[in-house]
Formats: C-alpha cells, structure tokens, sequence
C-alpha cells in the first residue's frame, strides 16, 4: 500500500493497495513537466515531490509496474517485468523504462513514455542490443539526449560502456537500437600482477552523469580501495580523455569535527584509518564521498580545458554513521547521520537538528524545509529548518486508511 499525502495536513488524500500477490515493493514520481510549479529541491523523485500527479508503482521483486495519475484517478499503464535500475527520469517531457521480454531469450525493451503533466502516453520502444542485469547501471544525462548502460561484465577489472541517442516515434518499433559508442575496458591480462591495482579495482565499475558549463561528461569510477579513480568521458568527443586519482589518506586536512553534539572547526583533521569509501554523490558541481561511515569529503569540481579538477572544499568527521548527503542548493548541502541532520552553508557546519532516534533519510522541501524519517519510529517523521524549528506529526492508523483508486467499486458494493 502506497499512502500519498500533503505534508501540510494529517490526513492522506490518496492511497494505492495492491493485493497480496502484487506486494508493493517501491514507487517513484514521475516530475512535473516545464510550465507546472516544481518547488521541490529533491532529485531522486523516490520519497517525495511537489506538483507531481503522477507515481509509478512496483510491485515486490520488480515483478509489475503500475503508472498512476492523481488528477483523475486512473490506472494509466501495467508494465511487465520491470527493472528498478531502468527507470529514468529524463527532462520534464520525457523518461523511460526498460522492462524484461515475455519472449525467451530476447533482450529487454526500453519505452519512451511523453508527460504531458496530467497523464503520460507511450511514444517509441526499442530492443536492446543485450540482455542487463541487476548490477548494470542504466542512466539519461542531465539533458536527456543520451543514454547510457554500463556493465561491469565478469570481471572486476574492466567495464562495458554503451552509449545511446534519445528514441525518436519515427523510428521502427520493433527495431534493435544502435549503440553510437561501443567500449570495453579490460585490464586483467595488463594490470592482474600489480598487487596495488588488484587492490584498488576490487570493486566493480560504476558511472554518474555530470554537466559544467553546458558541457556533459561521464564519470566512471571505481571506489573499493585507498583510491577514488575516475575516468572522465566526454560526450562532445565521445571518447576517455582523463584518468583522475583522488588521495585522502595521504595526510589530513582542515575541517569539521562533530562531538557531543556540537561542532568545531579543527585544523588538522585527522585522515581516515581505512579509507574505504561508502559512496560517492554528484550533485551541483560538487562531489561528495563518504568514507569509513564517518566522514564526508566534499570537492568543488572544476572544468578547465575539457579537463576536470577536484578542489576540496571542507571535510566532516561525524559522530555517527552518516546515511545520505542531499544537495540543497548551488552554496549549500546537508548531511544527514544516525542520529543528527549538519547543513553547510556560508562555509560552515550547523547542526539543524539532533535526536535519540535513528534517521533513515532526509529529503528537501520547499522554502528551506527538509523531512526527516525515522526507521525506529513506527509511521513517524518530522518536519524541520535552518533554525531548528521541528513539527512532529504522524501518518494515519491504518484502519483509517481507504483505497482511492477502489473507491467507486467500493461504494458499488455498499
């Protein structure tokens, strides 16, 4: 069950149930086109969204994916056989989903779907060159004009990349799309002796989108030992024409430490023991990588001559486990731990808010809002700002809850 209401006030304005063999296993909005309001400062779309009337909702183990409109009430679409890591979200108009065949042995399809802000219309669908799986990274870049799949394949020391143009309705619908770069990167038989690359490359490849002075690029990233190494492939040349290396471990720096609760700024800020990094976030120009659960680096990224530099901005060791960082605007972000939310602004950490409770995400709202979930407090979350000011409301009992899209057929039956 899916309960979607308006932050503003207690009641739910609108619920979705499955049966219990369609158990609902996560959902994602589907934003807003250009000429709707949009105020909400999220970018994952997965928890939260303002203006957005459409949700598209998967069942447990990805079986089915039902696109919902809350304008009128309706069941818009059923997509078979979906892949979580296949929904993009691209420009206000456009986003996609690729979704497995029922014929046997023939590789998934990608559906274009137009948004029109009320409702959403299938406009082109193309079968991929091959099959993907869970560990493939599927993603549109920021303009929406380029598709890209990475597959990290077999070995721990190389990648696939595929890159693809934007679907068109002229083109065939049953065709197979083209990929316009084809790359595979294998270092086993060059790099498999070398004790420190092996130690480096135990992870498997991954890639994030990123754009700078109308530019975009691909960074494709490696994050499983001492190092943060990325390789920088640059869409106007359609090819890799960097291999950065960032060190942390190498000495401390100034920065932010967290203790007790409070803050304090140290200048020599002790590096991380083991250095292994949790996960990397690109938002904003800024690239944020967590490492040792504790602490966040955050790097300014810089193009000069279709080269990219990353100049540290400030680092923070937490007294908790941080969980997410969520970029707010151009000169801000928020750190979101165990047990606090720390924002950085105007070159500094505060501490927004701090709690007994265990946090489990942290999402951004309008006007300097942020809403913050707990997973130790059953259906209970809260609202807070820059100045720590917290409204404290919870969902619905369940047996308040009604199903608005069975709402007609349930009157029927009365």
């Amino acid at each position: 069950m899916v309960v979607i209401f308006d932050i503003r006030i207690a009641p739910p304005e609108f619920i979705i149930r499955h049966n219990t063999r369609e158990a609902i296993g996560s959902f994602c909005w589907i934003p807003p086109t250009s000429d709707m309001e949009d105020t909400d400062t999220n970018t994952d779309n997965h928890s939260s969204s303002s203006s957005s009337n459409q949700i598209l909702v998967f069942s447990k183990h990805d079986l089915l994916a039902k696109l919902y409109s809350l304008d009128n009430m309706q069941l818009l679409y059923t997509i078979t056989k979906p892949f979580w890591n296949g929904t993009q979200l691209s420009s206000r108009q456009f986003w996609y989903v690729i979704a497995d065949s029922s014929v046997y042995n023939v590789p998934p399809t990608i559906y274009q779907f137009y948004n029109d802000g009320t409702t959403s219309a299938i406009v082109a669908k193309k079968r991929l060159p091959r099959f993907v799986t869970k560990e493939t990274i599927i993603s549109l870049s920021p303009s929406g004009k380029w598709l890209q799949i990475l597959d990290p394949g077999d070995s721990l020391l190389g990648f696939n990349l595929k890159l693809f143009g934007v679907l068109t309705s002229a083109e065939p619908v049953s065709d197979e799309m083209t990929p316009i770069v084809d790359l595979e990167q294998n270092m086993d038989d060059t790099l498999a002796d070398d004790e420190e690359v092996v130690e480096i490359y135990r992870e498997r490849f991954k890639s994030a989108w990123f754009a700078v002075e109308g530019e975009e690029f691909l960074f494709i990233y490696n994050s499983g030992g001492i190092f943060f190494e990325v390789q920088v492939f640059c869409i106007n040349l359609l090819r890799i024409v960097q291999r950065r290396r960032i060190d942390f471990l190498s000495t401390g720096s100034t920065g932010w430490a967290q203790e007790n609760g409070t803050l304090k700024l140290s200048r020599y800020l002790q590096a991380p023991p083991k250095g292994s990094i949790n996960q990397p976030i690109i938002r904003n120009n800024r690239l944020h990588l967590i490492v040792d659960d504790v602490y966040v680096y955050s790097y300014k990224i810089q193009l000069q001559k279709n080269n990219v530099h990353f100049e540290l901005i400030t680092m923070l060791k937490s007294s908790s486990n941080v969980t997410q960082v969520v970029e707010t605007n151009s000169n801000s972000w928020v750190v979101a731990t165990r047990h606090s939310v720390l924002r950085y602004q105007n070159d500094s950490y505060q501490v927004v808010k701090t709690t007994l409770s265990s946090i489990k995400s942290v999402t951004m709202l309008a006007h300097e809002q942020m809403l913050v979930l707990y997973s130790d407090m059953e259906s209970k979350w809260d609202i807070a700002d820059a100045s720590s000011h917290v409204n404290s409301q919870s969902l619905t009992d369940a047996t308040e809850i009604t199903d608005t899209f069975y709402r007609r057929k349930r009157l029927k039956t009365r």
